[in-house]
């Protein structure tokens, strides 16, 4: 994958602003100063070529590197036999042939147009503006094969203290555990005899029943719990009651002897 944007960064844009402001202040100081520092129209001629120069010697080029490189991710993929797609390729080819053509073209064109500007008489910047047009069409490329040979190098390195995970065997053990998902879900559907979750659900019933049947028997040995406690409490009514009325009896008796007694 390619990690450069297409366009260019805010951090090169707010770069690139600094940059402006700072040469307009300049020369703002300098006219200030009384210091000769040129006319208005080659400061602006220098920013606007300073812009432009920004632009197409990002765009363009990012748009053919990050060609090149998804054409190298294209090659080793193959090479492990993995499918892409020829539309694919075919694409990415396109595009790095057409933004290389793209790239040379606006260079060498700004160059061209920067020294018409020069030879015009409108300002001695157009000179410098071609030369950097110029220079930069070879320059851009020497710093991304740069960037390109120490990335690979660095990568080389990578893989040979971590080799590079192979998809075959990322995407087989994706399919083992695509099988297993497959197993779990027909064991998870209650109307498949033979599947777990049915099994379960006719244990969960059997359970069902046995909890309202012990229930039920709970609710017999508490009514008959409770038709006891009330049998206790009738029959010690009564023996309370038979008390009462012995020790009547008895006390009568006892009446009688002591009178017998002093009679």
């Amino acid at each position: 994958m390619y990690d450069e944007p297409i366009y260019p960064s805010s951090r090169h844009v707010f770069v690139a602003g600094v940059c402006s402001a700072l040469a307009l202040g300049v020369m703002g100081t300098l006219r200030w100063l009384g210091i000769p520092a040129g006319e208005l129209v080659d400061w602006l001629v220098a920013i606007a070529g300073f812009w432009w120069l920004l632009a197409i010697t990002i765009v363009p080029w990012n748009l053919y590197f990050g060609a090149r490189q998804v054409q190298g991710e294209i090659v080793l993929s193959k090479k492990r036999g993995i499918l892409v797609e020829r539309d694919d390729a075919k694409f990415v080819q396109r595009t790095a042939r057409r933004s290389l053509s793209a790239a040379i073209v606006l260079h060498l064109g700004s160059t061209v147009a920067f020294a018409a500007v020069a030879v015009s008489g409108l300002t001695t910047v157009g000179w410098f503006a071609a030369v950097a047009a110029l220079a930069l069409t070879l320059l851009r490329p020497a710093v991304r094969l740069y960037r390109h040979i120490a990335q690979a190098l660095r990568a080389v390195g990578q893989r040979v203290k971590y080799p590079r995970d192979d998809v075959r065997t990322s995407l087989e053990r994706l399919e083992e555990h695509s099988l297993r998902i497959d197993v779990i879900e027909t064991d998870l559907q209650r109307d498949l005899e033979d599947s777990w979750a049915y099994r379960v659900e006719g244990q969960l019933a059997a359970v069902r029943k046995e909890i309202v049947v012990v229930r039920q028997r709970l609710d017999a040995l508490i009514e008959g719990n409770e038709q006891a406690h009330r049998k206790l409490a009738r029959d010690a009514e009564r023996a309370a009651q038979r008390l009462g009325e012995d020790s009547a009896f008895l006390g009568n008796v006892r009446e009688i002897i002591r009178f017998v007694k002093d009679a």
